[in-house]
C-alpha cells in the first residue's frame, strides 16, 4: 500500500478539505455581510440633509461650552405626499400631518444622549429657515 492511499492520509485531505471549504464559506459571508452593511449605512446617512443656521442666529448667543457635547435641533413634518404613501397609508392630500421639533442632546464623550420632544401648538410661529433654492423660507403660522 503506497503512502499516498494510506487510510491516514485520505482522513486528513478530506478535513483540510473541509476546513478549506468552511474558511472561504466564512470569508464570502463577512464580505457579502460587510459590504450590504457599508451599501446601507451610506444609503441611509445619505437620507440626511442639514443646514448651518449659526448666520441666522445672530451675536446674543450663550458661550459655547466646549467640552465635547453636543446639541442638534431636528425639524421636521409627516407627510404622505409622493413616496410616502406606501409608509402610512391615508389619504394622500398633500398636507402635513404634524410637526416634529426636537432637540437632541448628545454627551460628552458620545456614549449617550437624551431627547426633548415639542409638538408645535397654534400660538407658535415656525421661524424663517434657510431652504437650497431661496435664502430664507417665509414665516408661517403652526
Amino acid at each position: 500500500m503506497a503512502a499516498e492511499t494510506a487510510p491516514g492520509n485520505r482522513d486528513r485531505g478530506r478535513r483540510r478539505k473541509g476546513l478549506r471549504i468552511a474558511a472561504w464559506t466564512a470569508a464570502g459571508v463577512v464580505l457579502l455581510g460587510g459590504t450590504g452593511a457599508g451599501y446601507l449605512y451610506f444609503r441611509l446617512n445619505g437620507n440626511i440633509a442639514s443646514v448651518d443656521i449659526d448666520r441666522f442666529l445672530g451675536t446674543d448667543r450663550p458661550e459655547k461650552a466646549d467640552n465635547g457635547s453636543e446639541n442638534i435641533l431636528v425639524l421636521g413634518s409627516d407627510t404622505r405626499a409622493g413616496g410616502n404613501r406606501e409608509l402610512g397609508g391615508g389619504t394622500d392630500d398633500g398636507n402635513a400631518r404634524s410637526d416634529t421639533a426636537m432637540i437632541v442632546h448628545v454627551h460628552k464623550g458620545h456614549k449617550k444622549a437624551s431627547v426633548v420632544s415639542s409638538r408645535a401648538t397654534p400660538s407658535s410661529t415656525a421661524p424663517r429657515a434657510p431652504t437650497p433654492t431661496a435664502a430664507a423660507t417665509p414665516r408661517r403660522a403652526a
